[in-house]
């Protein structure tokens, strides 16, 4: 077969070269990005018009418009610039076909002028072919420029060579596209060329020969690395005079295998040490059905399992697994972590399935306090877990602080970076117990703009069952989660009146023995949300203070009065008071000796804020954190 494809190459050459003439491969650039929001709603349809003709080399350089992208951006800004700068680009999406046949926004890309340029003949044929080193870190490209016609005067010709990864599957980027395609990963030998003969007669020709080291750079993780099945290179020669492109190649992938991976892991909970992990098995197409697959997986710093699945898995199509039950190797929070290790029954090198984790955790003993103020810089928190699925933007931790702004804390998440759809989940493992509570209320404060009319959701949900099944207790988007006016700049809460204290009935729940919370954030591509001052209450002996048997404090937030009751097992001597964040105390009452206490503080005549309300009993003391509205 090899031996009749070269005959077959010389025969075509043979007329190339008689006819003077050779068929033209059009080189479309585009210039794209991760952040940018026409370009999801633009790329589909472009790409569509760009595949359907066969002759069409694209090159998408995934730049800084209208932000520095997490990804393909900070793999390689230097070669993406020096095409930036080429073309003095300074939009997205921007496409320039051949150079300067025709260059506008990608959206209004014209099929017709693409064809009549691919009916064009070119002056130049080139042949590519690349390859790998036996480990494919490394990619070899040999390329050869062969004049079909005589060529004279052009004295600013270069030879420049993209590789680019033909699919790209697995990342939802900040705009919200999860299929890339023709991403330009490295510019040969850089972006500026190779300086190329200026006259050229009949059957002259060039050989470039070129070799990149897949490099692993440490600003971005390892699963966002080129796919070495998916790499190939597009050669072309291009007139710097006038930014004329004469001609284009390109080689061929080699992948021929599907681009599976393990894509979720629904089992983040266990109320006891055994654990059965349910995770998503995805194929994201590029090679025909997924029938079968290795899966490595296990608990990070332990020995791993191996499971074997077959079945048939179209390409696009997902399923859940069940593996093989395992222990958690104590309690807390350990990391799951999975990975694919053969597709097929060939060796998986897919970057994507390198590095699945999530956390889990054995729930702990149910409690009878929930309170968190995000005051500590630990994220999260000590006993709670974030569930980040797809490893991008999510909730961090913000020095500004709720109703008291600085000094703080709260939980951001970042809805100005994170791409549509996607969820991130915020929540502690351990459950409360709500055998005894009375009226039991949630309260936390909020602080939330809209970019411009997106739909940011925070959904707060409750489980009875260890984290199997989840209820909604609090549920606002958009607009009606809104604090404050919109705003196209990042928010981050500059006073407390962009803060809104929101209180929950959780009287449903009462007698429950175990309840969880979550809280629950998808994405609309807006603006940031803050969540700060989380408490509880109405949950029998929330405040474990000497001889006291329940203590309530209610309502919280308050508006008129704060009313505080509590049951103490003997009469003890008992004091409370308030004092602001500056420390100023503004109410203090002595209650003497008691066993029953039932008061009322009123509150109308006290600054709205966050407040810290001490209850003395005996030699014990119990802080807690009260809003006023």
């Amino acid at each position: 077969m090899k031996k009749i494809s070269t005959i077959l190459m010389a025969a075509c050459l043979v007329v190339g070269l008689a006819n003077g003439q050779s068929q033209r491969y059009v080189v479309v650039e585009e210039f794209t990005g991760e952040t940018c929001g026409p370009c999801a709603s633009n790329n589909p349809g472009f790409n569509a018009k760009l595949n359907a003709n066969s002759y069409t080399l694209p090159i998408k350089y995934q730049n800084n418009i209208p932000s520095n992208g997490p990804n393909f951006y900070a793999y390689n800004t230097t070669d993406i610039g020096n095409r930036t700068s080429y073309y003095a680009n300074n939009y997205s999406p921007h496409a320039f076909l051949d150079g300067n046949v025709w260059n506008g926004n990608a959206g209004s890309f014209p099929v017709a002028t693409l064809n009549s340029r691919v009916a064009a003949t070119s002056p130049f044929t080139i042949d590519v072919t690349h390859s790998f080193s036996p480990t494919h870190d490394i990619i070899y490209v040999h390329a050869v420029i062969r004049a079909t016609q005589a060529v004279t005067g052009l004295s600013s010709l270069k030879a420049r060579i993209a590789i680019t990864e033909k699919d790209n599957y697995g990342y939802t980027s900040p705009n919200g596209e999860s299929h890339y395609s023709d991403v330009m990963r490295k510019m040969l030998p850089n972006g500026t060329g190779t300086v190329l003969p200026a006259t050229w007669a009949v059957g002259d020709s060039v050989v470039l020969d070129e070799q990149w080291t897949i490099n692993v750079p440490s600003n971005i993780p390892t699963v966002f690395l080129p796919y070495w099945p998916m790499l190939r290179a597009v050669v072309f020669v291009q007139n710097d005079a006038n930014k004329e492109i004469l001609q284009g190649g390109r080689s061929t992938v080699a992948a021929v295998v599907p681009l599976a991976a393990i894509t979720n892991l629904s089992t983040m909970f266990s109320c006891t040490s055994s654990l059965d992990p349910a995770v998503t098995l995805t194929n994201y197409g590029g090679g025909g059905n997924l029938t079968s697959a290795v899966i490595e997986f296990g608990i990070t710093g332990q020995a791993m399992q191996t499971y074997n699945w077959s079945g048939t898995l179209a390409a696009g199509a997902s399923t859940i697994i069940t593996l093989p039950n395992m222990t958690l190797p104590g309690g807390g929070m350990q990391n799951f972590s999975a990975k694919l290790t053969s597709i097929n029954g060939n060796p998986d090198y897919y970057n994507i399935n390198l590095n699945f984790s999530a956390p889990v955790a054995q729930a702990a003993a149910p409690t009878t306090s929930f309170s968190q103020d995000f005051y500590s810089t630990v994220f999260p928190p000590v006993n709670w877990i974030l569930n980040n699925v797809d490893n991008g933007f999510t909730w961090t931790r913000s020095a500004v602080g709720g109703f008291q702004m600085n000094p703080g804390g709260s939980a951001r998440m970042n809805f100005y970076n994170s791409a549509n759809g996607q969820v991130d989940e915020l929540l502690p493992y351990t459950p409360v117990d709500f055998t005894n509570a009375v009226n039991p209320q949630l309260t936390f404060s909020v602080a939330y703009c809209q970019y411009s009319n997106e739909n940011d959701r925070l959904d707060v949900r409750v489980s009875t069952d260890c984290g199997a099944t989840w209820s909604s207790v609090y549920n606002k988007a958009g607009a009606a989660l809104s604090t404050t006016a919109a705003q196209t700049t990042s928010f981050t809460p500059s006073s407390a009146s962009q803060w809104r204290a929101e209180t929950v009935s959780l009287a449903n729940y009462v007698g429950q023995p175990s309840v969880l919370f979550s809280f629950k954030a998808t994405s609309g591509y807006g603006n940031n949300l803050y969540v700060d001052d989380i408490n509880l209450t109405g949950v029998t002996s929330v405040h474990q203070i000497e001889g006291v048997t329940s203590l309530l404090v209610y309502p919280n937030p308050a508006t008129d009065v704060l009313n505080i009751t509590a049951t103490l097992e003997k009469s003890l001597p008992m004091t409370i008071s308030l004092t602001d964040i500056s420390g100023r105390q503004l109410f203090q009452k002595n209650l003497g000796t008691v066993s029953v206490v039932d008061e009322t503080v009123k509150t109308t005549d006290f600054a709205g804020g966050i407040y810290t309300l001490e209850v003395r009993s005996g030699d014990a003391v119990s802080y807690q954190k009260v809003t006023i509205k």
